[in-house]
């Protein structure tokens, strides 16, 4: 039980930073790609 413990905050810590790089990409591509279509219309 002890190496669980041990293993359980680091699962979800790593599965937190995980969601958050995710997010944080999905931000910067939707405003990556915004940026080219305003852009482009102009």
């Amino acid at each position: 039980m002890k190496k669980v413990d041990k293993w359980v905050p680091l699962c979800c810590t790593l599965g937190a930073v995980w969601i958050i790089v995710i997010y944080i990409g999905v931000l910067n591509l939707n405003s990556m790609i915004g940026i080219i279509v305003y852009e482009k219309r102009f």
